[in-house]
């Protein structure tokens, strides 16, 4: 019995957690437009990466006060959090624009929000750059 169009202002991941989450898929989708990489859209394994890379980077101890601002947002939880920090400021801002695996002359897509690593699509995701 919500108001039509409400549940993006009262759903706690659609105020923060998600909002990131088509940030970094977005980022990646126009890195492999703009780089042209050969891939197939009906391929299941793409997804399947792309979206086990997202929610392993969004789960790196940084993104912890993310994902309580939804709630506190949605004023669901009344607390006081620290800093916010976002992949936008995590995972894009990088100064080596080269991936660092293995002196890689390709161009960076992003910094890894667990190890810090520049890396190129291929090393991030058709290799499944993960951490647990």
């Amino acid at each position: 019995i919500f108001p039509k169009g409400s549940t993006g202002y009262i759903q706690p991941q659609d105020l923060s957690l998600f909002r990131s989450w088509r940030f970094i898929h977005e980022k990646i989708e126009h890195y492999v437009h703009i780089n042209q990489i050969e891939m197939t859209i009906s391929d299941r394994q793409y997804f399947i990466n792309i979206h086990s890379i997202i929610h392993n980077q969004l789960s790196a101890p940084q993104f912890k006060n993310l994902i309580k601002n939804g709630f506190i947002q949605a004023r669901i939880k009344n607390e006081r959090i620290g800093q916010i920090e976002k992949p936008k400021d995590i995972c894009f801002k990088f100064y080596d624009l080269y991936c660092s695996i293995n002196n890689c002359n390709e161009r960076t897509l992003l910094k890894c929000a667990w190890c810090e690593k520049t890396l190129r699509y291929y090393h991030l995701i058709e290799g499944l750059h993960l951490h647990l």
